[in-house]
């Protein structure tokens, strides 16, 4: 067939030899094949010296590049070797990566939807999971105002044709994945192919914008399948492309996607980008450093630094486009605003279905409150997929069809049930044991590792009005308003409680040497105080420390429920039994007799007991290396008495 393979390979040996067993059984094969060695360090030389070599030889030229070479790097030399020495490699480019396997029938899939799409320029196959190929990783891509990744799918999205749904209508999208993307030379030629200012991670969004932008379409074609380990992203193997001033995967993808929006969007969009951008960077990384995700933070910062140093060429992407880029309109191809909140609505839906069902499935229960489910066991064979028809693709993908854009989430959740795996440093007891089931195969069967389920909205948010934390939590606020009826407001005093100052007398109080209380002390102040000065700076706007004391006072019922609740997670029983507890927990006599008499040190205590004792109990009964951190560092030392 007249389409150049070109395979580019980086520290891959782990999965490069499926991804050669699969280029082999290629139907039908390409005509020439160039694989691209960046400096691989394990035996990835090896093997594919071994495929360009003998009777049986799968590829006709082996380059090597230097190990800080990224993929577009990679390509772009192969592409210009292939040129140099055939003339004519083929109509077509077929790019692969080291951790990527297409099914037998994969490239003629593509093949024969491009020849019923005459303006499809570029066609991506839909990816699956390297170990479990009944989950879809991605069916094309497209990018939003802020220049993340959007694939469209959720985190778990089955392949729906193993439980004979319809998962064959083509999309045209803003782009699809570079493993396993099929391009026509001539408009790799025309526009210049990928940008080599975009090493690696985004290579792919930027050129299928342009490719949009020159009036012709990007198609996924979910009838054919590629097998992809997306070890980058994964964190199975690092990056070593040197760019100044990134450091690591997310450094680098963060600044590709920001690079990758503002070079091909308007010139409207440019203008307000850049400070939108450069404000909502900042925002995230104090966010991600508040949530202690200090390596996202730093991504943030960098990627934004890169932007805004220059370093980008930014002006010069963008002159770039404007001499190349046509009148095709790309709008109707992002992932707006509006989805970005509906798929965050989905996937907050989706996560609550799979903690449900993953709860029941380990406490011996079926999911029955979702409506029906679909049970999938591990070896469940896929139907066989029909080559694509014209039925398959977009409206008009004969000349310049609809925007479609990306597919829509469905409302359908796939639950993976872990397999219960022995400890690690256990072994099994030398004792003989009765078999789980009967030996003679007339027990029940054993259970399925994939459980689908059919999301209803109404139903769902339902039983998240109707959930036990919520009743709970609902009903200590009603008890804490009736019981304190009297004593609303900010202004409270009495008993052991003093009259609160602003939040700097709070603070002073704390820090100072010497306490003018019971005669004058030096001791230390109250822990307490602490406590209220951190959640009087975060209520400044609404009076500061009063506030925060009126809300532990006044609120201390649902806030010690809340708190017993989350220290119980962990606990292998059911909602409304941790819900009961925690209730307990908050109507102690102790603690509704402090919150009476004013004693602020043991409404705190109330309050953050359950969290902080589960967590020195997580800390010590960890499991894995950490497991006897406390028995080592107790050890007496040799020679010791």
């Amino acid at each position: 067939m007249p389409v150049l393979a070109v395979l580019v390979c980086h520290d891959g040996a782990e999965w490069l030899r499926l991804a050669l067993s699969a280029l082999r059984h290629s139907a039908p094969r390409p005509r020439h094949v160039i694989a691209v060695d960046t400096g691989s360090s394990d035996a990835t030389a090896d093997l594919l010296a071994a495929a360009a070599t003998g009777p049986q030889r799968l590829i006709d030229g082996v380059l090597v590049l230097d190990r800080g070479a990224g993929y577009t790097a990679a390509v772009h030399a192969a592409v210009d070797h292939a040129v140099e020495r055939w003339g004519d490699p083929g109509g077509w480019i077929w790019l692969l990566h080291d951790d990527s396997a297409p099914d037998p029938d994969c490239l003629a899939t593509l093949l024969t939807a491009a020849d019923l799409a005459p303006s499809a320029a570029v066609l991506g196959p839909l990816a699956v999971d390297w170990r479990d190929p009944g989950v879809v990783v991605g069916a094309g891509l497209s990018t939003d105002a802020s220049g993340h990744r959007q694939t469209g799918i959720g985190p778990s999205e089955l392949d729906w044709t193993r439980v004979d749904r319809e998962f064959e209508q083509s999309t045209e999208v803003l782009a699809v994945s570079s493993a396993g993307m099929l391009v026509r030379r001539a408009v790799w030629h025309e526009l210049g192919g990928f940008d080599r200012a975009v090493p690696l991670l985004r290579e792919d969004i930027d050129f299928g914008w342009r490719v949009n932008r020159s009036g012709r379409i990007v198609l996924c074609v979910p009838s054919a399948r590629v097998r992809h380990a997306r070890a980058v992203t994964a964190e199975l193997r690092g990056v070593d492309v040197e760019v100044p001033g990134l450091v690591g995967a997310a450094a680098l993808d963060r600044a590709m996607g920001l690079r990758t929006f503002l070079v091909n969007c308007g010139l409207v969009s440019f203008l307000l980008g850049v400070p939108r951008l450069a404000a909502l960077s900042l925002l995230r990384a104090l966010g991600y450093a508040m949530q202690r995700r200090l390596e996202d933070s730093r991504a943030e910062l960098a990627a934004i630094t890169h932007v805004l140093s220059g370093r980008a060429e930014l002006l010069a992407g963008r002159k770039a486009r404007a001499a190349s880029g046509g009148p095709g309109p790309v709008r109707g191809l992002f992932t707006s605003r509006l989805t970005r909140l509906r798929n965050a609505a989905r996937g907050f839906a989706a996560t609550l279905v799979r903690r449900r069902v993953a709860a029941d499935a380990a406490l011996g229960r079926l999911p029955d409150t979702y409506g029906p489910a679909v049970w999938l066991a591990p070896d469940t064979p896929a139907p066989a997929r029909p080559l694509p028809g014209p039925e398959s693709l977009p409206a008009g993908a004969t000349g310049r069809p609809k925007r479609a854009g990306l597919r829509r989430p469905t409302s359908a959740v796939a639950v993976s049930i872990p397999v219960a795996e022995t400890p690690h440093g256990m072994r099994p007891s030398p004792r003989p044991r009765p078999s789980p089931v009967r030996r003679d195969g007339s027990g029940p069967p054993p259970p399925p590792d994939l459980v689908l389920v059919s999301v209803d909205r109404g139903q769902v948010l339902r039983q998240l009005l109707l959930s036990p934390p919520l009743l709970m939590v609902a009903g200590l606020v009603l008890l804490a308003v009736l019981v304190n009826a009297g004593r609303m407001g900010l202004h409270l005093a009495g008993g052991r409680l003093l009259p609160v100052g602003d939040l700097g007398a709070v603070w002073s109080e704390y820090l100072a040497g010497w306490h003018g209380v019971a005669g004058g002390t030096a001791a230390p102040a109250p822990a307490a105080l602490a406590v209220v000065g951190v959640l009087g700076a975060v209520l400044a706007p609404f009076g500061g420390a009063q506030a925060a004391v009126a809300l532990l006072l006044l609120a201390d019922l649902p806030l010690a429920g809340l708190s017993a609740y989350l220290a119980t997670r962990r606990a292998p029983v059911r909602r409304w039994v941790r819900a009961l507890l925690a209730t307990g927990y908050a109507l102690l006599p102790t603690a509704s007799a402090a919150v009476a008499q004013g004693r602020l040190d043991a409404v705190v205590v109330h309050v953050l007991l359950p969290v902080v004792t589960a967590g020195v109990v997580a800390l010590l009964v960890r499991t894995g290396e950490w497991r006897h951190w406390l028995s080592a560092a107790a050890a007496p030392r040799p020679g010791s008495r």
